[in-house]
């Protein structure tokens, strides 16, 4: 793949496979312009996710949006990715929903969101199949962030039993100014009270009923 003098490149719904990354990989590499790269929709894998991860690494790299849609990345991707987050200075905005990333996941991720150089506002990790096992470790992992303003945690399998880790999350979470917990199994009594944290910080906004309004652009 040659150099593009663009700032964005679409390759989503493309059926592309791990086979196509490192061809894929190379427009980070050489292009400095490329801010926004959107894979969504493909079938990169975790293999795939590799050599991607390499290219995220590189510091010549200039990435601030990643979308990784629907990629059939499962648990153990975040072995490759952690370490390209700990390096990468300008990634901003990660799409990483509608994959299999499960609770095991979160053992490993905690170590990239901790990092002080980690710039990520953005993060999206609605319909992975997270349970209550993880909600611990991801509030603990997020509420010592200092860039995260967006969280989206939608259409997981969250219950009643994480409202605790999810209620610290959002307090001590300073820089947040929107999560999104819709579509989980909360009872009514528990959407009422994460809801009423917006009361906690001027312009927060929790929002734990009905659908998830799409704020990802």
């Amino acid at each position: 793949m040659g150099h593009f003098d663009v700032n964005q490149d679409r390759l989503d719904h493309n059926a592309l496979t791990h086979s196509y990354a490192e061809d894929l990989t190379s427009t980070p590499r050489a292009n400095q312009s490329l801010t926004d790269l959107d894979l969504s929709h493909n079938n990169l894998g975790d293999s795939g996710l590799k050599i991607l991860s390499a290219a995220l690494s590189n510091p010549d790299c200039k990435i601030q949006k990643l979308k990784l849609v629907n990629n059939n990345l499962r648990d153990y991707w975040a072995v490759d990715l952690v370490p390209a987050l700990n390096t990468n200075l300008s990634l901003t905005d990660l799409d990483l929903s509608w994959n299999k990333l499960g609770d095991s996941t979160v053992q490993i991720l905690p170590s990239a969101l901790r990092n002080q150089h980690c710039k990520i506002q953005k993060l999206d990790l609605g319909h992975n199949a997270f349970t209550d096992s993880c909600a611990g470790d991801l509030a603990s992992s997020l509420s010592t962030n200092l860039s995260l303003t967006d969280l989206y945690l939608g259409s997981n399998s969250f219950t009643d039993q994480s409202v605790h880790a999810l209620r610290n999350l959002i307090l001590n979470c300073t820089s947040l100014e929107r999560i999104q917990l819709q579509e989980n199994q909360f009872s009514p009594d528990v959407i009422k009270q994460l809801e009423m944290l917006e009361g906690c910080r001027s312009g927060l906004s929790v929002g734990a009923a009905g659908c998830a309004n799409i704020y990802w652009t």
